[in-house]
């Protein structure tokens, strides 16, 4: 996710990536790390936040490309920290 800005959403990944206007991807929050009793470090999964859907791209090169998106259900988070957009799966 690149940025938020009102109800428009900004993710890399353009036309030349294969992303069009009505794909669905979903937002995800990182899961945390945790020690587990053997003192191993584990990462636990990530959690869907929330959906969006692309609205329409931008850019004219794979280097400058992405699209712009809207909230379809979810909260986005008020901060990126550890935020990562995924295939929707659905």
């Amino acid at each position: 996710m690149l940025q938020i800005e009102g109800s428009n959403i900004f993710i890399a990944g353009g036309q030349r990536q294969g992303i069009r206007p009505g794909y669905q991807f979903a937002i995800m929050a990182a899961g945390s790390t945790v020690k587990s009793q053997g003192c191993a470090m584990i990462d636990l999964p990530p959690t869907k936040v929330a959906t969006i859907e692309i609205v329409s791209t931008f850019g004219d090169s794979e280097l400058n490309e992405g699209s712009v998106a809207k909230l379809i259900s979810g909260t986005m988070p008020t901060s990126s920290n550890g935020i990562f957009v995924a295939e929707s799966g659905e």
